[in-house]
Order: C-alpha cells, then structure tokens, then sequence
C-alpha cells in the first residue's frame, strides 16, 4: 500500500514538472517572438500574466516534492530524484525570469526606436538555437533519455558561439549607425538572457544524468 501511495504521489510531481516545463518554454517562446514582433503587447502579458503563473507553480511543485519527501520518506532513486527536481524547479522558474527580461528589454527598444525599427534578423539563429535546446532539454526529462540529456549538454557550445556572434554583430552596428547606447545595451542583455537559458538547460539535463542513473557528466 505505501509503494502504491509514493508512485502515486511521484506521478503527481512528473505532471506538476511537466506544466512548469511547458510553461516556461510558452514563455520563453512568447518573449522571443515579440521581440522580432516589436509586440508591446505580447511582452507585457509575459511581464504580468505568464510571470505570475510561473511564481504559481514554482510553490506548488516544491510543496509536492518536500510533501512527498516528508510522508513517505522515500529511498535511492526515487529520493534522489525528488531533491534534484526541487533543484531543477529553481533554474525552471529562473528561465521564467530571464524570459520576462527579455520582455521588458522589448519593451524598452520599442520606445528607444519609434522613429527606426531594429534590424533584428542577427539574432533568429540564436533565439532559435535557445528553443530547440530547451525542447530537448523537456524531452530529456520526460523520457529520461540520457542520450538527449548529453545532446543539450554539448549543444550548449553552439548556443555559446552564436552569442558570441551576436554581441559582435550589435557592436558593429552600434559603431556604424545612430543608434543610442542604451539600445545597444538592451540588445546585448537580451542576448545575454538567451545564452543564459541555454546555460540552465545544461544544467537541468546534467541533473536529469543524475537522475537515471546517478552519474555525473564529465565534461
């Protein structure tokens, strides 16, 4: 009977992650295509409505895992992945927070360049890279493919490359046009939160390692 309670109430928390993971990446992918939408308003539902959910989750998914850890005081693996996804539950909700700086940078290009609308077209390899890696990063866990997981691990060095591009590509063109600072400044923030997302989904898939099979990834 208690076996059949604990696998009831781990199912329970896999359902709970997988809404926060669905729900970060609907909010990762909102805030990237109002960025090359210039879309006020879809960066402030980011800001407002999906930031407030994501708050929502992250409290719910961490009061199943302690709630979980403390009635049925689990053991091996199923201990080891219930304080690990307390873990992955944190960088989750921090991919939440740099999607709703994304959005409120938007929002301040937007009013920095009424007059002149952005060349953004630089930036899509980035942005695009950063979704697929977090997709994965999603099917990584959900299927607890450790083959996927390894995937996003050395798929972050591309992620690394094309930011290191895209810095380089705004610095140009802050040299040659009229563009205040503070516009180049959003732009490289904004480049900087992509990048960091990548950097988190590294990080959930080597917990994800740690989960199957307890191992740590050797870079």
């Amino acid at each position: 009977m208690e076996q059949f309670l604990l696998e009831k109430s781990l199912s329970n928390v896999m359902n709970q992650t997988e809404q926060i993971l669905d729900h970060s990446h609907t909010m990762l992918a909102q805030s990237i295509k109002a960025f090359f939408a210039s879309d006020r308003h879809m960066s402030s539902s980011v800001i407002h409505t999906l930031e407030k959910r994501m708050n929502e989750l992250e409290v719910i998914l961490e009061e199943k895992c302690i709630e979980t850890i403390a009635i049925h005081q689990p053991r091996a693996k199923h201990l080891r992945r219930l304080t690990m996804l307390i873990k992955i539950n944190n960088d989750i909700e921090r991919m939440g927070d740099l999607a709703m700086s994304i959005a409120s940078h938007n929002i301040e290009l937007i009013e920095l360049n009424k007059e002149q609308p952005l060349t953004k077209d630089f930036l899509s390899d980035l942005a695009n890279e950063t979704l697929k890696i977090h997709m994965l990063m999603r099917e990584a866990f959900l299927e607890e493919d450790t083959k996927k997981a390894i995937a996003v691990i050395e798929n972050d060095a591309r992620i690394n490359l094309l930011r290191d591009n895209a810095i380089k590509t705004v610095a140009s063109q802050f040299q040659k046009e009229s563009n205040s600072f503070d516009t180049f400044y959003a732009l490289i923030r904004i480049i900087q939160r992509l990048e960091r997302v990548g950097d988190l989904c590294k990080n959930i898939a080597e917990d994800i390692l740690y989960i199957v099979d307890g191992s740590i990834y050797k870079h």
